[in-house]
């Protein structure tokens, strides 16, 4: 009966010792380990490269990147050593070319796109990579509005973008319960009457919004 236990003691701590092993293995080559999500972790080196280990504790993507964020669907942001930053799969294939200043995938899921940036200028590119609004605006953003999609702007010119990257002249709408102001410095608008289309009062600056009346208010330009 002793021989019995010990034989079972000594390989019920054989499991024990590989787990302990790997994990002082694991803790000396990488610094940081972010938590798993789908399946796998961001893992940092101690030459500050990231990469991706498996739950196995299994690098499956090399540490070659400078950041590394969590994947989501199957897919993850991470920056290169030439500070781009692009979007891969699993298998570290890349999704979206690596020649972006920024990415932001924020509403990705609603409208399949994301929002980047070269040298400040701003764009949209399909979560496939590719490119469906150049990088040429001063600005773009995820519209409050579902149907506007992304508005954004070059200059003193407004646009929205559809899913589809289909470019338009942005209207501002007006639609409120509670009376209140819009600051629009520099630029020249009109107050549009929603049934007829007349313009019923020319400003430059202010947005007065009626809780009895709906408006539109229409970019006529520069002032």
């Amino acid at each position: 009966m002793k021989d019995t236990i010990k034989k079972l003691a000594k390989y019920s701590l054989i499991p024990l010792c590989i787990l302990l092993f790997s994990s002082i293995l694991l803790s000396c080559k990488y610094k940081e380990t972010k938590s798993y999500h789908e399946g796998l972790a961001a893992v940092g080196t101690r030459d500050n490269k990231w990469g991706y280990i498996d739950e196995k504790k299994k690098e499956v993507i090399p540490c070659i990147y400078l950041s590394a964020n969590n994947f989501i669907n199957g897919a993850a942001i991470v920056k290169n050593t030439e500070n781009k930053y692009g979007l891969i799969d699993k298998t570290g294939n890349e999704i979206i070319p690596f020649k972006y200043d920024s990415i932001d995938r924020k509403n990705s899921d609603t409208t399949g796109l994301a929002i980047v940036t070269i040298s400040k200028k701003y764009g949209l590119v399909t979560m496939d990579g590719k490119e469906i609004v150049p990088c040429e605006y001063d600005n773009i953003k995820y519209g409050l509005n579902i149907k506007e999609r992304y508005i954004g702007n070059k200059g003193k010119d407004n646009f929205s973008f559809d899913y589809n990257g289909n470019v338009s002249p942005y209207i501002y709408r007006a639609e409120s319960r509670n009376i209140g102001t819009i600051n629009v410095p520099e630029q020249k608008f009109a107050l549009l009457d929603r049934e007829t289309g007349e313009t019923m009062e020319e400003l430059k600056a202010i947005l007065v919004v009626s809780d009895k009346d709906k408006f539109i208010l229409q970019n006529l330009g520069n002032g």
